[in-house]
C-alpha cells in the first residue's frame, strides 16, 4: 500500500532548483485540470450562487440555534443542531472555495469541492429535518410557544437554502482540462 505522501504527490515531478546557493525542491504539477462548465457571466452567477447560499444558511443556522429558548436546550434539537454545524462549515468553506476558484484548477481540487458540496448539502438537510422531527415533538410535549415555532421555521430556511445548494452544484458540474 502506498504512503499518504506517495498518493498526495504523484501528480507531481519533483525538480531541484538552485535558490540561494542551496537546492531546493520545486515541485512542478504534471497531472490534470479541470475547469466548471459554466464560463463567462453564468460562471460568476454560479458563485455568487453558491457564496450567497452558503453564508445565508449558516447566518440563519447561528440565528436559531443561539436563540435563548428551551427548544434549543432539549437534548434532542440541541444534539442535532450541534452535529449540524460540521456539515454546515463544510458548505460555506466549499462554497467560499467555489467563489474564488480559479478558471483552471487541479482536477483533484476541484473534485473534492463538487462532492463536498453535495455530499453536505444532503446530510445538513437530513439533519435539520430531523431537527425540525424533534422540534415538533418538542412543541407537542411541553406546548407551543411562539419564540420556539420561530427557531423551527429558521431552521427550515436553513436547510432549504443549504438543499438549493445541490442543484446548484449539480447543474454548475465540471470538466476535465489540459
Amino acid at each position: 500500500m502506498k504512503s499518504f505522501q506517495e498518493r498526495l504527490m504523484k501528480d507531481y515531478d519533483v525538480k531541484q532548483k538552485l535558490v540561494n546557493g542551496r537546492m531546493k525542491n520545486v515541485y512542478v504539477y504534471k497531472g490534470k485540470y479541470a475547469a466548471w462548465n459554466a464560463t463567462g457571466s453564468d460562471l460568476k452567477r454560479y458563485r455568487r450562487i453558491h457564496l450567497n447560499l452558503g453564508m445565508l444558511s449558516a447566518l440563519l443556522l447561528l440565528l436559531a440555534a443561539f436563540a435563548r429558548t428551551p427548544l434549543n436546550a432539549w437534548k434532542f434539537t440541541g444534539g442535532l443542531t450541534l452535529l449540524s454545524f460540521v456539515p454546515e462549515a463544510v458548505l460555506v468553506f466549499q462554497a467560499a472555495r467555489v467563489f474564488f476558484s480559479e478558471e483552471k484548477m487541479i482536477l483533484r481540487d476541484c473534485t473534492a469541492m463538487h462532492r463536498a458540496i453535495l455530499w453536505c448539502s444532503v446530510i445538513y438537510t437530513v439533519l435539520q429535518a430531523a431537527n425540525l422531527i424533534a422540534g415538533g415533538v418538542y412543541l407537542a410535549l411541553y406546548g407551543v410557544a411562539a419564540k420556539a415555532v420561530g427557531v423551527l421555521l429558521l431552521y427550515a430556511a436553513s436547510a432549504f437554502l443549504a438543499a438549493l445548494l445541490y442543484p446548484a452544484q449539480s447543474r454548475l458540474g465540471y470538466h476535465e482540462r489540459e
